[in-house]
């Protein structure tokens, strides 16, 4: 099977499948309009009076005067008094916004709907905006708990909180298929699925989740994305229902997580592309994945994970691993600078195959109920380097270290484990069960 790198345009070249569709080549979504479009110009739509018309660029916008600067919902006959079925009222406010090119205000109140409300942005592109989280809602009681489903060109949807039912078993409170799209300051509660994101360049930043309603819920689905995602400032705190992750990615070509908190999820970072798909160049900075069933967990199932690299990020005190790294496809190229993996019931870190090109430099793990490295069978191009993996950072003695520091399975080769700390873990420093030859294993400059 060939997976096509959504950066490159390059095939990729998995295990060959034994199943049917071995030559389905991995789908990749188009640009919408011309690809002049970066990041940097989704912060646009958000900065003063500037409506989202003013910051399409290359795709627009056309010639014409705007009506008004902005439309109110109210006029449109919404009511917001938290009883009323505001649908119909909003329908007409958001195809007005949606042909003009207009910023459509949502003042503060409840605003009821009763099914999903189809936005098409328009070459002006569309901006939906409240008056603050808890302060505007706009909520669904039903049990498809879908709002907003927004397509087409430019959106950006801002300040407010969207809440779906305490009996909700699907649906997507926002869903995106947008050229470009913007999502800030937003309140995403008692969901299903909070954003179903489908489009080709977006900025989703300064947001919270609260009460995802059932394990199979998710905080974000990434299913797409061949001009990248930034998710920044994100808090996913969930003490009650455990849902199934906080970000789950299915495909993308640039997915970047940075100063976030993502906590309580069974998997607060899933990266699982189905076969014929594939994540690549995830980037993640300074973010917390603590507290959950695993913190991250890169398990393609028959898809591609490549040129993933994890910074200064903590994946502590879960019940089974801090990362998990295994499934079934490719997984090839993935880097951990900085990483925290203490506390966790099973290992810090398990690596499994068919991963390869695995590298860690830096960071720590004590106090994990397994190894805090641990290489499982036949997985080949591993390099630690630099990795405190025994008794200390806050404790001593060997109840505060590891089973082992650092475990190598049967069939490994081409390893290299240099100048990491591994004293005082409570069976061992290092358990290596490999028999490759000297060349193909390097074990040096270690404390013991």
């Amino acid at each position: 099977m060939t997976f096509k790198d959504l950066n490159k345009n390059e095939p990729i070249v998995a295990p060959k499948p034994t199943s049917a569709g071995a030559g389905q080549i991995l789908h990749r979504r188009h640009f919408l309009g011309t690809a002049a479009i970066g990041v940097a110009g989704l912060a646009a739509p958000m900065m003063g009076g500037i409506r989202p018309a003013m910051a399409v660029g290359a795709m627009g916008p056309k010639g014409g005067d705007f009506d008004e600067p902005f439309l109110d919902v109210r006029k449109f006959g919404a009511r917001g008094d938290g009883r009323t079925d505001d649908t119909a009222a909003i329908r007409k406010a958001v195809a007005q916004a949606a042909a003009k090119g207009n910023k459509l205000v949502f003042p503060a109140g409840q605003f009821l709907v009763s099914s999903p409300i189809e936005v098409k942005a328009g070459d002006r592109g569309i901006w939906l905006a409240g008056a603050g989280q808890n302060v505007t809602y706009v909520i669904t009681r039903q049990a498809d708990a879908s709002i907003f489903s927004f397509s087409g060109n430019v959106m950006a949807l801002s300040d407010m909180t969207l809440m779906g039912s305490n009996t909700a078993l699907s649906g997507a409170l926002v869903t995106t298929q947008c050229a470009t799209e913007n999502i800030t300051r937003c309140l995403f509660s008692t969901y299903y699925d909070a954003i179903h994101a489908l489009g080709n360049v977006a900025l989703i930043g300064d947001c919270s989740w609260q009460e995802p309603q059932s394990g199979d819920s998710n905080g974000i689905i990434v299913d797409g994305y061949a001009g990248g995602m930034l998710v920044n400032n994100a808090i996913m705190y969930v003490p009650n229902v455990t849902p199934n992750s906080g970000i789950k990615a299915l495909e993308c070509g640039a997915l970047q997580i940075s100063n976030s908190n993502i906590m309580r999820q069974n998997h607060d970072l899933l990266i699982a592309p189905p076969k014929g798909r594939g994540v690549f160049s995830v980037n993640a900075v300074n973010t917390f994945f603590d507290t959950a069933t695993t913190g991250i967990n890169i398990s393609p199932q028959g898809g591609a994970v490549s040129r993933c690299s994890f910074a200064q990020c903590w994946a502590s005190s879960h019940t089974k691993s801090g990362v998990y790294i295994g499934g079934s496809g490719l997984i090839d190229g993935i880097q951990f600078i900085g990483l925290q993996i203490n506390f966790c019931h099973e290992n810090g870190l398990s690596i499994n195959a068919p991963a390869k090109n695995i590298m860690v430099e830096g960071g720590e793990g004590v106090h994990n109920g397994g190894a805090a490295i641990n290489i499982g069978d036949s997985v080949t191009g591993v390099m630690i380097n630099h990795f405190f993996a025994g008794s200390g950072f806050g404790g001593s003695g060997p109840d505060y270290g590891n089973d082992y520091g650092i475990v190598v399975g049967k069939g490994c080769d081409n390893y290299q484990i240099a100048n990491c700390h591994l004293l005082g873990n409570r069976s061992g420093a290092m358990l290596d069960h490999s028999s490759s030859s000297a060349a193909k294993r390097i074990v040096v400059n270690n404390m013991v």
